[in-house]
């Protein structure tokens, strides 16, 4: 009788790289455990000095005011622009990115949804707040100012006020920083394993 054949030899292949699918949303190792902490903690320090410029944008306003030189005049409408866009655009940046129940991130695709309408929504919304904010600061406007120097003063304050609402994506809050790192980790594990390809019926 003949004996059975050997055992087929075992080939040891090494474990397949981590692939993050769309709903894995919990921390896989302890460095993105640590950036989760970081921006699930609102950055109060970046929102007290943005706010803290305001205030001494409003008292810059109030001290050019009755200023000889006309640009000395206008540095009040354009720091008020500049710290109220500045304020408004580090809200949603500022606040928390992240929690224990769950990242706000996608599949291995990354992270699909788009961030330039909020952005450009709080740009607009600075820009009509700055001006309104200005007026307020300025109260009642000497009479030998001209109409043009006071709407220009309006159109100062909302232009700053616009491109001040863009610079806390130049310079974020460490809430935004760990939140990007995030991002920026889970997209480079699924691009390991991304593909392409292409189907047909007839």
């Amino acid at each position: 009788m003949d004996a059975l054949p050997p055992p087929p030899p075992q080939v040891i292949r090494p474990a397949p790289a981590y692939v993050y699918g769309p709903g894995d949303i919990y921390a896989r190792d302890d460095h993105e455990r640590k950036l989760c902490e970081k921006a699930a903690k609102t950055d109060w320090l970046y929102l007290s000095v943005a706010g803290l410029t305001t205030v001494g944008a409003v008292w810059l306003n109030g001290e050019t005011k009755f200023a000889p030189s006309v640009p000395i005049r206008f540095a009040g409408p354009a720091t008020i622009g500049l710290s109220v866009g500045w304020l408004v655009g580090s809200l949603p940046l500022a606040l928390p990115q992240c929690s224990e129940t769950g990242m706000r991130f996608g599949g291995r695709e990354g992270d699909v949804r788009s961030y330039f309408f909020l952005g450009a929504s709080l740009a607009l919304g600075s820009a009509a707040l700055a001006s309104i904010t200005m007026a307020i600061a300025t109260g009642q406007q000497p009479q030998e100012w001209s109409t043009l120097e006071r709407s220009a003063r309006v159109a100062t304050a909302s232009a700053f006020a616009f491109g001040g609402a863009l610079l806390p994506y130049l310079l974020p809050p460490k809430t935004w920083r760990a939140a990007e790192e995030l991002r920026k980790l889970r997209f480079e594990a699924g691009a390991e394993s991304a593909f392409v390809g292409y189907s047909t019926s007839f």
